[in-house]
Parts: structure tokens; C-alpha cells; sequence
């Protein structure tokens, strides 16, 4: 289970090998105290990590992507704002929860002198558990130090396994401060899980998402037909292309040109690009090289969210092309688009503002 749960997180982050630090250190320190190893444990532990090998080059590619620009580049900064906005709003209560409890065993009666020992003895936290718990408060620190060093990449979410100490440790300190007692470390417990909990329950539903697309509804179901529609933000293109209707999947392609993508770049594309480029392979996506699509005299549309402006319309107008707004909203803009020579068309682009 230990190697299925590594292998299931870096298969969704490879920032997930940052588990192996509280792991590897709590074990560590249980194999130094027992005086033995467990071998079938480290086994499961390596075994676990057999998604960078078959990933590596993806790793890498990404890596690369990001080594010049960025759009989320660490700052160590980042650490306080991972624990200030991960706890709240519970930190306050938490800290006070602690504060309450520490003078409550102080103050209680009978405090100075030591009460009986019970007939059995809580058990405490072994000393392998604590250094987990420990390192695993370390991973945000971790994560920031990795994206400035290494990926120059970070997001709080890369990080969110660091609050898994705050949840081992936290019922432990209850428990020790009020002298072994179960019940303030159950309610600790219960505190610190209610912002995850609060976050669950309060998730958006689901929306859908081909309706909130009308401006690319409209040009492949009611305007002429130019030609198919080239939406040129990676994210975005997944996303509707997964969602569009069967009848209407083949009316939409995206554009990959890895030398335009760097010469041309206002937002970082890079990653995604090679991403889809791979992935054409195997899923049956649209991705087509610019190079192939964008044949002399071709008309088509493109779609663009003007917050993430990518490399397409520069390179089109680097090669001749000539571009027209058809119809724009405030996060997302069409355009006509007509490729120099192949002959001249009869339909000249008619711009509308909406």
C-alpha cells in the first residue's frame, strides 16, 4: 500500500518525492532504534518511486520549460504565506486551544503535586513518529528551496503535504500537555482537520463547461465557415476539446511550433506545448504542427484568453497573415485569420465588436 500511494502521487506531481523526506527520516530513525532494517519497507519505499524513471524525460522537458520563464516563480516569501494561508482560519484557534490547555494543567488542582500513575500508562508517541511529523513540517520550506534551486516552479499545492505534520503533531502536544488525557487530542485533531473539511464541504459544483464557451459555440455552430477553429491556449483547449460533443471535437485543432513558441512567447508556453505534443500520440487529440496547418492561402479562427496571449498571432503576422477581431469578451477573443498567397479570397474579414 506504502508503494502504490507513493507511485499514485508522483504519478499526479513529480514535486511528490518531497514525501520521501519525512518517510525516509521517520524510518531511519526506527530502523536506528530497533537496531534493524526493515528491508520489505526501503523495498516499497524505491519501488514507489519507479514513476521517475518512465517519467524522466517528461520531468526534464518541463523542467526546462520553465528555466528561463516562469509563470509561478518561487520567492522564499513563500514559506510564511504557505503556513499563513494553509492554517487559517483555524491557526488562531489552534494556538489558543494549546494556550487554554497548558494553563489548564498548570492552574488545575493538585498540580504541584504529581497525581497517581493510572493503572495503565498512556502510550507515547514513538520517537520515529515525532521526526516524520517534524520533517514533514519541513516540506514547504522544501518546495520553495526546490523551485528556486531547481525547477523554478512553485505552487502552495506543490506543498500541501507539509500540513500532514500539523496533523500528527498537533493531538500529541494536546495529549502531552494535559497530562495523557485522549480527549483534547481527539478535539485538537478535529481543529485541525476543519479547514480541509470546510473546503470540501463549500466546493463549487460542477459547471459546464462548453456552455460558458459561447464565443467558440457560436463560430463552430452558427458563423461561416472559414475554416476550423485554433485555440491557441493549451489549458483551454483541453479542457473544451474534453467536453465539446462528439459532432463538433473535429472543428477545433491546436497549434505546437516549438521555435515560435520561444521567439514569440508573452506567456509562457512552453511545458504545455510539448505536453500536448506528446500526447497527440496516444489520445487522439488535435495538436498539429503550425508548420502543417498553416498552408498558403488558409483561412481559419483562432480563440485566445488575452490573459494568457501565446505565441500564434505574432507568428502569423510574422509570416504575412493578416488578423481581424471578429468577436471578443473579456476573457476570451476571436479572430479571423487568412494566411498570405494560395490566391486571394472572395471573402474579405468582416470584424465585428461585441
Amino acid at each position: 500500500m506504502l508503494a502504490l500511494s507513493l507511485i499514485g502521487a508522483l504519478m499526479c506531481q513529480y514535486y511528490a518525492i518531497l514525501l520521501y523526506v519525512p518517510l525516509a527520516g521517520g524510518e531511519a530513525v526506527r530502523s536506528w532504534k530497533a537496531r534493524r532494517i526493515d528491508w520489505g519497507l526501503w523495498a516499497a519505499m524505491a519501488f514507489g518511486a519507479a514513476p521517475l524513471v518512465w517519467r524522466m524525460a517528461t520531468i526534464r522537458a518541463v523542467v526546462g520549460g520553465f528555466s528561463q520563464v516562469s509563470w509561478s516563480p518561487p520567492y522564499p516569501i513563500d514559506v510564511l504565506t504557505f503556513w499563513e494561508d494553509g492554517l487559517q482560519p483555524t491557526l488562531s484557534v489552534l494556538v489558543l486551544a494549546l494556550a487554554a490547555m497548558a494553563l489548564w494543567a498548570w492552574k488545575s488542582p493538585g498540580s504541584s503535586s504529581p497525581p497517581p500513575p493510572p493503572v495503565e500508562q498512556p502510550a507515547s508517541l514513538p520517537a520515529h513518529e515525532i521526526v516524520a511529523g517534524i520533517l514533514f513540517l519541513t516540506i514547504p520550506a522544501l518546495a520553495v528551496a526546490a523551485g528556486m534551486l531547481v525547477t523554478h516552479l512553485y505552487s502552495a499545492r506543490y506543498a500541501l503535504a507539509g500540513l500532514t505534520g500539523v496533523v500528527l503533531l498537533l493531538p500529541a502536544v494536546a495529549a502531552r500537555v494535559s497530562g495523557g488525557r485522549s480527549l483534547p487530542a481527539y478535539l485538537m485533531l478535529a481543529l485541525a482537520l476543519v479547514r480541509p473539511i470546510v473546503v470540501m464541504v463549500t466546493a463549487p459544483p460542477p459547471q459546464d463547461v462548453v456552455a460558458g464557451e459561447f464565443v467558440l459555440v457560436h463560430a463552430l455552430e452558427q458563423a461561416p465557415e472559414p475554416g476550423p477553429v485554433v485555440v491557441a491556449d493549451g489549458q483551454t483547449f483541453v479542457q473544451i476539446w474534453y467536453y465539446l460533443p462528439a459532432r463538433l471535437k473535429s472543428k477545433i485543432v491546436f497549434l505546437v511550433d516549438r521555435e515560435a513558441s520561444v521567439k514569440y512567447r508573452t506567456f509562457n508556453t512552453a511545458a504545455i506545448d510539448a505536453a500536448l505534443t506528446d500526447a497527440r500520440r496516444f489520445c487522439g487529440l488535435p495538436v498539429i504542427d503550425y508548420r502543417d496547418f498553416a498552408a498558403p492561402g488558409k483561412e481559419f479562427r483562432v480563440l485566445q484568453n488575452p490573459l494568457k496571449p501565446g505565441w500564434l498571432l505574432d507568428k502569423i503576422a510574422a509570416d504575412g497573415g493578416t488578423e481581424a477581431i471578429e468577436q471578443y469578451t473579456k476573457l476570451r477573443q476571436l479572430y479571423r485569420v487568412r494566411m498570405p498567397g494560395g490566391g486571394r479570397s472572395n471573402a474579405a474579414p468582416n470584424p465585428q465588436e461585441r
